[in-house]
């Protein structure tokens, strides 16, 4: 039997990284206070790794090669990218003749307060801590971490090395926008934010993971804690926390400067976040927006769940042109807040079912959807198993049809494999089919279907749905019915797991009617 597996969530970020980078031939160089970090990014080659000891290094790092990982041998406590300082040897330029030969210090007060800018597919970044991130006259200058581009965030300056390495273009017409890098595969992990304008900022960029972050005391300009924005599909969130942030603490947004063009194209790029999971995060202490905020975005399979939601001015908030949106919000803890759930947006309703509510000033605002408060969820367990590398396919949802029994003991499936046809004769027969989820966490609204069924047979199913445990079993009584004028013979039928979030597994077995 083949089986199918079609849950998304993380299989989708898989990247090719071994197959384009060599790991024999990556080299591993170590810096020590007092060294520069970028003049090693400036050396190395596509996927070496710059091992980086405890210390404090000058910040606005350009990594604008593939495939390198950036990683401290200490931990965040003790590792510090000062964004207030810039390595002078930071831009390179072939026409500039200085110390170096080929390099030029741009001194411009606007330019010196990023972390690190991440241009190109397959980084990582790991271990730091960033501080004086923040420029508090302008929007969009000071980033603790930046993935993808922003074209303001030079001024005008646009770096000669990414020109070279197939980034932002400087001349010609649509110079500094026509070739904009977009970067995927990159991995932000582990890393602490302390005082930024803006957090970790995902800008028009897809496919990459942010985990495990701390980001907090943003300043009022900017104020976002993490922020997937302009588009950008199947990027994971999960396991950071976020404290005192300003205007939104997790924030997946469409292109809010272009709202027309969302109207006239619901699927344009600007705006698709499809694939985006927000899970397992933390979320306080937001004074003037919302804990999570969706807004201006169309695509599917956005989920949000196991994310705890606490003592912000809101819980959970839709806004802006929605109705292009397939969101599914489930599990959430939503608490303390001034209001639970807000919807400002044309999206009628705004499901928040399924969620646990307790302690909202006010629960909703706007049309929305609730339910009564139900267990409270932790996502503790998943993050300490994923931080610890337990492998995929044990923490992503896994849902297999296990068994296919009848009532005279006959067995169609066992252990997941096609053992034997189903033979039938015309009338009702009792069947038992097995579903175990061997996920950690509770799957909701598992449901069985027959697909390829002959004309007058059917199936009716008790439960229709039921919810399964994690690393349970549970049983759906089935009674199949044949009716008397199907013709005898031989008929592929498949039997399929399923949900509102897509197919689990299928199994195709041989329906014998006799």
């Amino acid at each position: 039997m083949k089986r199918v597996k079609s849950i998304t969530i993380g299989i989708l970020l898989v990247v090719s990284f071994f197959a384009i980078f060599d790991p024999v031939s990556a080299a591993t160089v170590t810096i020590n206070p007092g060294g520069s970090i970028q003049t090693a990014i400036d050396s190395a080659n596509p996927g070496d790794t710059i091992l980086v000891n405890p210390g404090t290094y000058k910040g606005n790092l350009i990594v604008y090669k593939p495939g390198l990982t950036i990683k401290s041998t200490g931990g965040p406590s003790v590792t510090i990218i000062d964004a207030s300082q810039i390595d002078p040897c930071n831009y390179e330029r072939g026409d500039c003749v200085a110390a170096g030969g080929c390099k030029v210090k741009y001194t411009d007060a606007k330019l010196n307060h990023n972390g690190f800018l991440v241009f190109a597919d397959n980084v990582t970044i790991e271990g730091f801590t960033i501080i004086n991130a923040t420029y508090p006259a302008e929007y969009n200058r000071g980033i603790g971490i930046l993935i993808g581009s922003i074209d303001t965030t030079y001024f005008g300056y646009y770096p000669y090395n990414i020109d070279k390495y197939g980034g932002l273009s400087t001349v010609g017409e649509g110079a500094g926008q026509n070739i904009i890098p977009r970067p995927t595969g990159v991995i932000v992990r582990n890393n602490i934010v302390d005082g930024a304008s803006d957090g970790i900022y995902i800008w028009s960029s897809s496919g990459n993971i942010v985990e495990y972050n701390v980001v907090k005391n943003l300043i009022p300009l900017g104020g976002d804690g993490i922020i997937v924005y302009d588009g950008g599909k199947n990027n994971i969130i999960r396991c950071n926390t976020v404290d005192k942030a300003v205007y939104g603490g997790i924030k997946i947004m469409g292109n809010t400067w272009n709202q027309e063009l969302l109207r006239q194209y619901p699927n344009h790029k600007q705006f698709d976040v499809t694939g985006t999971q927000v899970y397992c995060n933390t979320i306080t202490n937001t004074s003037n927006a919302p804990g999570i905020n969706f807004g201006w975005i169309a695509g599917t399979n956005i989920v949000a769940y196991g994310n705890t939601v606490d003592g912000n001015l809101q819980g959970i908030r839709l806004e802006g042109l929605a109705n292009a949106a397939t969101l599914n919000i489930y599990s959430n803890n939503i608490i303390n807040n001034g209001i639970g759930g807000i919807n400002t947006s044309d999206k009628t309703p705004f499901d928040l079912t399924n969620n646990y509510w307790q302690g909202n000033t006010i629960l909703t605002s706007g049309d929305v959807l609730t339910s009564p408060e139900g267990q409270r969820s932790s996502c503790t367990t998943e993050c300490t198993l994923r931080r610890n590398k337990l492998p995929e396919n044990i923490l992503y949802p896994k849902v297999d049809i296990e068994t296919f029994s009848l009532s005279d003991g006959s067995t169609i499936i066992l252990d997941g494999k096609v053992i034997s046809a189903f033979s039938i004769t015309p009338g009702t027969q009792q069947i038992t089919v097995e579903v175990e989820n061997r996920g950690l966490f509770t799957q909701k609204d598992v449901r069985l279907r027959f697909d390829g069924m002959p004309e007058d047979v059917t199936a009716s199913f008790n439960p229709d749905t039921q919810k399964i445990k994690g690393l349970n079993t549970e049983e759906y009584d089935i009674v199949f019915t044949v009716g008397p004028n199907v013709p005898s013979g031989e008929y592929d039928i498949t039997v399929v797991a399923y949900s509102e979030k897509g197919v689990f597994d299928k199994a195709t077995i041989q329906l014998v009617v006799n």
